[in-house]
């Protein structure tokens, strides 16, 4: 195991007390932005409706327990490579659902089977985003959806702040890499999938916004979002491709 994912392992091993707060009773801007692009995603599960789901870096299981409620899926499954966080998924006690340590560059399960899959916070941490993308295309269905948070590499803030971190080896190695909208696109492309739209989550990108209101931040952020300027501002982006 490299460097990078023992830190990275640890880490999210350290956060798994702390975690399902994050998503069930946000107290910051940073922890409001994962409340709003589960908001989004189940949104789109609501709309397609799927019989089989794939959470890969499901944590503790609160996404997946929220987003299997609207959905019609008689499997939903999750991976994590953090074993704190599958005991906390664990604890939940799903209905039909099931939590495996796993790689997301790996995944353990045949060709084409599920309809849904999503990853939130996942692709800026995998050692090959082209063979994360890959692989998830193969375990999808024809006409699956595939939707994915990606740290925005457009973004001003992230660019400052990767310039800021770049002589601190190991704080570096904690945080997320940025990825380029273009390479992704071609990533994407390249593996099989179209393009159904780009959120980008203008919450917590250390530029616009409001520590103290939450509500007023969300404002700012919906004014921003019709504009070409959220490309630029957006701290990551929540992707949603449909395989080809």
């Amino acid at each position: 195991m490299s460097k990078r994912l023992k830190i990275f392992q640890a880490n999210f091993d350290a956060k798994a007390n702390a975690y399902k707060g994050y998503y069930q009773k946000p107290v910051n801007i940073f922890q409001n932005g994962k409340r709003h692009r589960v908001e989004i995603l189940r949104e789109y599960v609501r709309a397609s409706r799927p019989t089989s789901i794939l959470d890969i870096g499901c944590g503790p299981g609160i996404v997946l327990e929220e987003i299997r409620k609207v959905s019609r899926a008689k499997r939903s499954f999750g991976i994590d490579f953090s074993w704190a966080m599958l005991c906390h998924a664990n604890e939940v006690h799903l209905l039909n659902g099931n939590f495996v340590q796993a790689s997301a560059e790996n995944l353990p399960f045949s060709d084409g089977i599920f309809e849904f899959a999503y990853a939130l916070g996942v692709i800026g941490y995998v050692f090959s985003p082209p063979v994360f993308i890959r692989e998830v295309q193969r375990i999808l269905k024809p006409e699956g959806i595939f939707a994915f948070t990606c740290p925005n590499g457009d973004s001003f803030s992230r660019k400052l702040r990767d310039f800021v971190l770049r002589h601190s080896s190991d704080q570096g190695l904690l945080w997320a890499r940025r990825l380029p909208s273009q390479n992704v696109k071609r990533w994407l492309i390249r593996s099989g999938f179209k393009l159904v739209k780009c959120h980008f989550i203008i919450y917590g990108n250390g530029i616009i916004h409001f520590p103290w209101s939450i509500p007023l931040s969300s404002i700012m952020e919906r004014i921003i979002s019709r504009t070409k300027l959220s490309q630029y501002l957006a701290w990551s982006g929540l992707w949603i491709v449909k395989k080809i």
